[in-house]
This record gives C-alpha cells, sequence and structure tokens, in this order.
C-alpha cells in the first residue's frame, strides 16, 4: 500500500511538471507574439526614414558642380514615404571636413533635386557624400547614407586641342574628314577609337591612316 501511495505521488509529480512546462511554453509564444505586434505597430505609428542618392558623375574636377537627386522611402518597406520637410546633404574632406552643403525640399515625385558647388582649389581625393534628415539625426542608430566621391587634381587633367577639315566631293556624297588631336605641350594625340555620325543620325564608316590618326 505504501509503494502504491509513493507511485501515486510520482505521478502527480511528474504531472505537474508537464502542466508547468507547457504553461510557461504557451506564456512564451504569447510574449513573442505580443512584442512581434507591437515592433509592427510602432514601425507604422513611427516609420523610419531611408535615403538613396544619385549624382550625375562618379569624379569632377575643383570648380564643378555636383548635382544630385535624392529619395526618401520607409525603411522596413521601401516604399516612398515623406516625412521630414528638408534633406541637408554635405560634401566631407578625407580629413572629416565639411566643404559642400546644401538643404533641399521635395518636389511633386517625392524627389529632392539638389546642387553643391565645388570651391576652387580644392585638393584632390576621396570625398564623402553624406544626406540625412533631422530625423535621422535624433535616432540612435543613425542611417546617414553616405557614398564615396572623387575629386581629381586639376592639374592630372589636360586640355584637348582639336583640329579638323573636312573635304566634300561634287556630288556632295562622300565628305572627307580628318581629326587631330594635340595636347597644351604641342604633342599630337593618337587616336584610339572614333565613332561618327552624320547630321542625319546615321552612322558613318571611319577609317585610320597609317599612322593611326
Amino acid at each position: 500500500m505504501k509503494d502504491l501511495i509513493n507511485k501515486y505521488k510520482r505521478i502527480c509529480c511528474f504531472a505537474l511538471i508537464l502542466l508547468t512546462v507547457h504553461s510557461l511554453s504557451a506564456q512564451t509564444i504569447v510574449s513573442f507574439d505580443t512584442i512581434a505586434h507591437c515592433m509592427t505597430e510602432q514601425l507604422r505609428v513611427y516609420p523610419k526614414e531611408k535615403l538613396h542618392i544619385h549624382i550625375d558623375r562618379s569624379c569632377y574636377l575643383p570648380g564643378d558642380t555636383l548635382w544630385f537627386k535624392a529619395y526618401m522611402v520607409n525603411m522596413s518597406s521601401h516604399i516612398p514615404i515623406r516625412l521630414s520637410r528638408y534633406v541637408y546633404v554635405e560634401l566631407v574632406n578625407p580629413e572629416n571636413e565639411t566643404v559642400g552643403r546644401a538643404k533641399v525640399r521635395p518636389d511633386d515625385m517625392n524627389q529632392f533635386h539638389g546642387y553643391i558647388s565645388l570651391p576652387e582649389g580644392l585638393p584632390g581625393g576621396k570625398y564623402a557624400l553624406l544626406a540625412y534628415t533631422r530625423y535621422m539625426l535624433s535616432e540612435k542608430n543613425q542611417l546617414v547614407f553616405k557614398r564615396e566621391v572623387c575629386i581629381a587634381m586639376a592639374s592630372n587633367w589636360e586640355t584637348t586641342h582639336l583640329k579638323a577639315c573636312s573635304k566634300t566631293s561634287s556630288h556632295e556624297e562622300n565628305t572627307e574628314l580628318q581629326l587631330q588631336l594635340w595636347n597644351n605641350r604641342q604633342e599630337q594625340i593618337q587616336l584610339k577609337k572614333v565613332k561618327a555620325v552624320c547630321d542625319k543620325g546615321k552612322a558613318v564608316s571611319v577609317k585610320l591612316d597609317k599612322e593611326k590618326k
């Protein structure tokens, strides 16, 4: 009889443990669902911004104008949104100094168009283009857009001089065009690749002479 009672107690204890584990598991599932729902609701009520920027080219010279177009989207869904009134764009040099800044508002298509004038005498190097809103700066994890921009040394660029002369046949069907390229040191530059288009938009054949000029 005593053994039967002890066996019954063990069965009851085991059943109680199973019920406790099941109860804790159910509470954990509810807790996860609640957290996920709260996060989804927070993103819906307080969506986070994310910026993308396109620029007109990847490399510039001092004195050039850097044209840009920015897009604002929802960080989670990547759907265009319009929350902040302004987008701030900065050009930062390798020493982390701001050398240009722009403040732009969106147009009817929710695009931010603007430009930054590059100062004359700007040293060459790899610069950083930053884009952000005031809302982004207030976040703990700042989602500031950043991309690299090349500023070339002006001394590394040469002016190319073009000399051209044309000769048209009597029937005005064939035209001979001679092109010569010269640098600042009066040295002739060889033509490596030539493409010609006539005034009517049709491509024409081009031949190089024996000296590849």
